[in-house]
């Protein structure tokens, strides 16, 4: 930073220059922190900035750019926190900020009333992550938002003042500059005193609450004592049951430390103890919470009010992995993300939104009073991309829980008499149907909601099955005699001490009975070895022996014999990620990537799960990824994993196209060499293997480009798949000559 008056050399000047072309900040400004807002209400905010030398500050702000209304400090100081009051309701204001010839502009509108729309966001967890916090950033400043919270961790060390300057300020002024926030204290922001100088909260500004809109939001610090006794237990108590909390249409609560969590240790066991037994039942929509890098959505149904419980902990680079469960969830990504919240009267629609600005998950939330004539909604449908002996699985997820039918005819709901699994309390469904080698089906699908609300029009799902590359290594059966093998030589079943055979799910499957997720192996080895290429993928058929649904990530290895605590180094991989319904199948897929491809006489997997007597391993399949299922079409325009998107354009196109292959930056590492692009004809049948044009690297997220040249191609449909390690992503394109 520089001090005195603006000056920089040519060389600073020309540097400006290009980091004001590529969009990165310039830091030649006698502002440590360019200004942002605080505390909002609908006749009041604060301006704060913090400057490289103490002075006495001034904004000037109106209804319009011209301004009009003046405030000054009285005194020096270097962080600035200017309250403009007796603004109007709703409205938007203008302000500008001035130092030694240096100016800054934004702008801000005041709280709503009680009648009116808004729209808020949520993030957690930036520390450390500028440059995933950049995008989020950028994206969250676009997004029209009335206001932000933050779940606390907004820094990594928070007794460090620079991190407040460069890692959460500096990478999102836009943001800031435009866009009032709230926070909670997370466990990295310090014991210090830069939290508390920095921002500008209601209450104690540790834990408070406050009316927006026609909404109430309450704010816990889980970084100070919240047990029975403490004040702020006794302050939450009062909350709750305060005529502004119960006369609130909708009721938000921020923490940091999130109760539930499929990662790490599961969740706080304190929350779990002394907030949630507050909260449920008491008419709270959403939990809003952190600490754990993931997001997680969970719903638990009250009877007369359902709560969703949300961690939004993808701000920053990086997520974590873990082994836990909880039956109320109902998604989970390791991804980066924020959350956008838009309340209109009784609907509130929330949102998860990617790094790359894609919808992770998407729920609506009816207050009591209002009345639902919205039918459901479907936002992911297809058949898993595997065919195992003729059978496909089906599976379809509506935006609410709803119950799903259907029909190889269009026509109404009530006719339609086949029935997915799920039923009225699942946003997840699935049916298995009959696939004949070279047959095409089109599946018509409707579902209708417990108020009776239903589609007015079918969605389909399409494709045309191919098995002829379809290898069962391996059929559990009832016992070891049973079994059956798909190659000559691959004929020895293997599993752990702790792991039998049972007469469950389809024909017999193994199933795991250690509770330590590590000793839950099984799998199938050879006398010689197999050459497994990137144009192949092992899918593993899991039951589910439980009252409940599953989700779970199952890991695969090749030349690991053993168990992952075993001190064989062998390589452990991650399957994708599956959900299986209550005594029902699902699969889990690895596909090859230039990495793992090679010749093995192992296929070793482990459902990496817990509870005992739970999960049963039904069948291990190698697939050629290319024909499993082709002509595949999905009812949605883009099918893509959390940590990669695939863009295309022009589309429809003659004869040449621009394929970009993005992936976030917590998995960009050696991405261009990961990434495989392959172009598919109607049929299924492979055309073209792309390779890459050029990469993008200096870009937060790596992206890597490919040309489509179709020149020598006849006018038609084509599939784009790409495929980054054990992701995928896939677009229809046209091509009109």
């Amino acid at each position: 930073m520089f001090k005195g008056a603006f000056f920089c050399s040519t060389f600073h000047a020309v540097l400006f220059f290009i980091i004001f072309i590529v969009g990165k900040p310039c830091f030649c400004d006698n502002f440590y922190i360019k200004p942002y807002l605080q505390f909002v209400t609908d006749t009041s905010i604060y301006v704060c900035w913090e400057s490289d030398v103490a002075y006495a500050g001034t904004v000037e702000y109106g209804p319009a750019m011209t301004y009009g209304s003046v405030v000054s400090e009285t005194t020096g100081v270097t962080v600035h926190q200017i309250p403009l009051r007796s603004l109007s309701q709703n409205t938007r204001y203008y302000y500008k900020v001035e130092k030694e010839g240096i100016i800054h502009t934004g702008s801000f509108t005041t709280a709503v009333s009680a009648n009116s729309s808004f729209k808020f966001g949520l993030i957690g967890d930036t520390q450390g992550g500028e440059s995933a916090w950049w995008d989020l950033g950028k994206l969250m400043a676009d997004s029209g938002l009335n206001f932000f919270m933050h779940c606390g961790d907004l820094v990594d060390n928070g007794n460090t003042t620079s991190q407040w300057r460069d890692q959460f300020f500096s990478p999102c002024s836009a943001l800031f500059e435009n866009t009032p926030f709230f926070a909670t204290k997370g466990n990295h922001d310090g014991y210090l005193n830069d939290f508390e100088n920095y921002v500008v909260q209601p209450g104690n500004e540790h834990y408070f609450s406050f009316n927006y809109g026609n909404s109430h939001f309450i704010v816990l610090n889980t970084n100070e004592g919240y047990d029975p006794g403490s004040a702020q237990y006794t302050w939450l108590v009062n909350d709750l049951a305060s005529s502004v909390y119960k006369n609130a249409k909708h009721r938000f609560l921020v923490l940091h430390r999130s109760p539930y969590s499929l990662d790490w240790y599961c969740g706080e066991e304190e929350v779990r103890d002394f907030v949630t037994p507050l909260t449920e039942g008491n008419d709270l929509d959403v939990l809003f919470g952190g600490h754990f890098h993931v997001y997680d959505h969970s719903v638990v149904d009250f009877g007369q009010h359902k709560s969703h419980y949300v961690i939004t902990g993808g701000g920053s680079g990086f997520t974590e992995d873990g082994d836990c469960h909880w039956d109320n969830n109902i998604m989970h990504a390791h991804t980066n993300h924020f959350m956008f919240v838009e309340v209109n009267g009784d609907m509130v629609i929330v949102k998860a939104i990617s790094r790359t600005g894609a919808i992770l998950d998407q729920f609506e939330i009816l207050s009591p009073t209002g009345v639902d004539v919205t039918p459901p909604n479907i936002i992911k449908a297809g058949p898993q991309d595997k065919a195992v002996e003729q059978q496909i699985l089906l599976q379809v997820q509506t935006q609410e829980p709803a119950n799903m039918r259907w029909s190889l005819m269009d026509e109404e709901y009530a006719s339609m008499s086949n029935q997915f699994t799920g039923g009225e309390g699942s946003r997840f469904h699935s049916t298995v149907v009959p696939g004949e080698h070279g047959t095409s089906y089109t599946y018509y699908i409707r579902a209708i909601d417990s108020l009776g609300n239903v589609m007015d029009t079918s969605g389909t799902i399409s494709f045309t099955v191919d098995t002829a590359q379809c290898v069962a290594l391996i059929d559990f059966g009832a016992n070891a005699g049973s079994n059956t093998y798909g190659l000559p030589d691959w004929q020895t079943a293997i599993k752990d001490v702790y792991t039998d055979y049972r007469n469950l799910g389809p024909g017999g499957t193994t199933i795991t009975g250690g509770s330590t997720p590590e000793y839950n192996f099984q799998g199938v080895s050879g006398l010689s070895p197999y050459a497994f290429n990137t144009d192949q993928k092992i899918a593993v058929s899991w039951y589910n022996n439980s009252g409940s649904t599953i989700i779970v990530t199952p890991k695969i290895s090749f030349n690991d014999p053993d168990r992952p605590v075993s001190g064989i180094s062998g390589a452990w991989y991650a399957m994708t990620l599956v959900r299986i319904p209550s005594h029902g199948s699902a699969y889990s897929e690895y596909y090859f990537n230039d990495s793992s491809a090679g010749a093995y006489n192992l296929v070793n997997v482990n459902c990496n799960y817990r509870n005992n007597q739970v999960l049963v391993c039904d069948k291990i399949v190698l697939l050629n990824c290319d024909t499993a299922l082709t002509g595949r079409e999905n009812i949605l325009d883009n099918t893509a994993d959390g940590d990669i998107l695939l863009t295309v354009s022009p589309n429809p196109f003659n004869p040449a196209t621009m394929i970009r292959v993005a992936v976030s930056a917590a998995r960009e590492n050696s991405a261009e060499h990961d990434i495989q692009v392959r172009i598919y004809d109607i049929h299924g049948t492979r055309v073209a293997v792309l390779h890459p044009m050029m990469s993008d690297n200096n870009r937060p997220s790596s992206s890597v480009q490919y040309m489509f040249d179709a020149s020598h191609f006849a006018s038609g449909i084509y599939l784009v798949k790409a495929h980054f390690r054990n992701r995928a992503a896939s677009k229809r394109v046209i091509l009109l000559k």
